[in-house]
This record gives C-alpha cells, structure tokens and sequence, in this order.
C-alpha cells in the first residue's frame, strides 16, 4: 500500500452511545399477549450502588487519618472476587460502562457531563460463581435499573494513522540519525519499504 493509501485508511470501530433518563421517564415495560416473554437477562443476587469520594480524595483522607504517620493506601478501582464478588470503589460512571460493555474509553460516546465527574461504590454479588461475560451483563442489568441506562452499539468508520518505518533495515535507529536525514530535507534519499511495521 502506498503513502497515500496508508494515508486515507480508515478503521472500523464500535461505538458505545449512551443516554441516561430519570426513573421517572422509564414506564413499565409491556409486552404484547402474543409475544413470548424474552429470557431473563442474569442480575446481581445483592447489589449496592452509593456516592464516593474521589480516588484522590479518599487518599487524602487516608492521610489525614494516619495523622502524620505511615498511611494505608486505600484500594479503588473495579475489582471481580470469588464467589461471584464485583466490588467497585470510587470509580466513575463512565467507568462501570466501559466495563459492563467491554469497549475502550474512547469508544464511549454521548451522556452527561457528570459520567466521569461523579464517583460511586459498588457492592454486589452474583450469588454463585460468573464468568466475566456474565457479570457484565449483570452490571448492563444493574447500570440499567439503577442509572436509567439506555445504550445501543453501532460501528463507525474513523480515521487511522499507519507508522511505517523509514529505513529498510526496520530498525529505528538513534536519534542523531533521524534528526540528520530530517534536517537534510530530503526525503528522496531514504529507502521506504511498501510493507508497515505496525
């Protein structure tokens, strides 16, 4: 592919797009006589959604507490447990999303301001042993009945960047001789092989 093409490529990409409402828009869900009602989608056995501080507010306190001594970081972060166990400490809305939909931060589109501002504590437990796609799709259930979270995947074409590598050793050499053909300004000179080294 020439420079060009590498140039216009473009990657395919799913995108995660979210919309939260109050459970005060949300109606009961009806289903009509004649449809069979859909499978149950898995749900937490217990779970606890509440507020929390910021990561850095809780290391803060954590230091406070210690009262100039040696201070006990505090743990944060997603974390799945044994025994069906999903624990989230001080972790964002846009972060229990990108879990629960197993996409990269990027890829998460629309929602509030407050989707990364906001932090919560999660507690909650399968009752049982779940493997990971199964607790994704209890944290979807729960991110729905306690967020109002309505999303849909879509791919979408974005721009992409190829790195290709100049000289035709594929090494990428030291600075010094990178920085001397760039000041050379001749581009003519430098062997440019048609495969990328990605």
């Amino acid at each position: 592919m020439n420079e060009r093409g590498m140039l216009d490529a473009r990657r395919m990409c799913a995108t995660v797009l979210v919309a939260l409402t109050t459970l005060a828009v949300r109606g009961p869900a009806t289903h009509l006589a004649a449809q069979s009602p859909p499978a149950p989608e898995p749900r937490f056995e217990v779970a606890s959604v509440k507020p929390s501080p910021s990561p850095s507010d809780l290391i803060a306190e954590s230091v406070r507490a210690a009262g100039g001594g040696r201070a006990s970081l505090p743990s944060y972060g997603i974390r799945r447990l044994p025994g069906g166990r999903f624990i989230a400490s001080a972790v964002t809305l846009k972060q229990l999303i990108v879990q629960a939909f197993d996409v990269k931060d990027y890829q998460l589109e629309g929602g509030p301001k407050w989707l990364s501002s906001e932090y919560f504590a999660v507690n909650a437990s399968a009752g049982g042993e779940a493997t990971p796609a199964e607790m994704n799709a209890m944290l979807k259930a729960l991110l729905a009945d306690r967020f109002s979270l309505r999303a849909h995947i879509e791919t979408r074409q974005a721009p992409m960047h190829a790195l290709t590598i100049l000289r035709s050793d594929s090494k990428l050499g030291s600075v010094t001789v990178m920085a001397s053909v760039l000041r050379k300004k001749d581009f003519r000179t430098v062997s440019r092989p048609e495969k990328s080294a990605i």
